[in-house]
């Protein structure tokens, strides 16, 4: 709900660098097995080091770009960085189609149940145990960082339309306070509605999000529940449009609002 989406963005950069370089490392000393059938499971390891390293050949080209201009405003020629972008995606589903596929076809475990006498960890976060071949724990963690980009950019495009939607109906809560608009109780009346109906699209959108198990399990948080944290940041959120609701309908309200925030407004001149 809240963040700088492009320091979002770098960080997630600079993990999927970090988990090409390993993964690329397990690759490249891949010793391939005994077995007919496991053979022909990691038969596309090959290709799969071919894209890594193309896609870490691309980061270091991007890399070196960024590291010129990452403190000029006005720096442009994102080239290098849309080229890594389509070429971690092209590697992705290589790694995706040609290994964690084929290799999945050879578990004897169900991925959805979790082994009762498997306590790990606290119940309501378990889910099922990790691959005991690092280079799948590798290239499964390259996927799903790559697929959090995208979800990253769903829920960033969220955050703006939320807060294009708050300075929106502050907006029009100071211009119907600071003018004399007819009828103004219906003015209020049609204010309120909007307040709850565009907090409740809000509210029941962000909840779904956090109670959504997979999100859950990338913020280390216990799918199905709302925490302190969430209630925080969504009251942070609507103190602004409640304070310019309660102004409109409460107009004597305004005065004893205002000399409350005075003394901060002044120590900020």
């Amino acid at each position: 709900m809240s963040g700088n989406v492009l320091d979002v963005r770098y960080k997630l950069l600079s993990r999927q660098l970090e988990c090409l370089t390993h993964l690329q490392a397990f690759l490249s000393r891949f010793d391939p097995p005994s077995s007919e059938d496991e053979q022909e499971a990691f038969a596309g390891v090959p290709n799969c080091l071919a894209s890594v390293k193309a896609s870490r050949a691309a980061g270091a080209r991007f890399g070196r770009w960024y590291s010129k201009n990452y403190n000029d405003p006005k720096a442009g020629g994102l080239a290098g960085f849309k080229e890594f972008q389509k070429q971690i995606a092209e590697t992705t589903g290589v790694v995706l189609s040609e290994l964690l596929i084929p290799v999945s076809r050879l578990e004897k475990h169900s991925l959805i149940q979790v082994d009762p006498g498997d306590r790990r960890s606290d119940d309501r976060r378990q889910g099922p145990a990790p691959s005991a071949n690092e280079l799948i724990r590798n290239a499964e963690e390259l996927v799903c960082l790559t697929y959090l980009g995208f979800a990253q950019n769903l829920l960033g495009r969220i955050r703006t339309i939320v807060l294009g939607g708050v300075c929106l109906f502050v907006a029009a809560s100071i211009a119907i306070s600071s003018y004399p608009f007819d009828p103004r109780p219906v003015l209020s009346g049609v204010l309120l509605v909007l307040f709850v109906a565009f907090g409740g699209v809000v509210v029941f959108a962000y909840a779904d999000m956090h109670r959504d198990a997979t999100l859950s399990h990338v913020t280390n948080t216990n799918p199905g529940e709302l925490g302190s944290e969430f209630w925080f940041k969504l009251l942070g959120y609507g103190a602004a449009p409640l304070l310019g609701l309660i102004t409109q309908i409460f107009p004597e309200w305004s005065g004893f609002l205002f000399s409350w925030l005075q003394p901060g407004l002044s120590s900020l001149k």
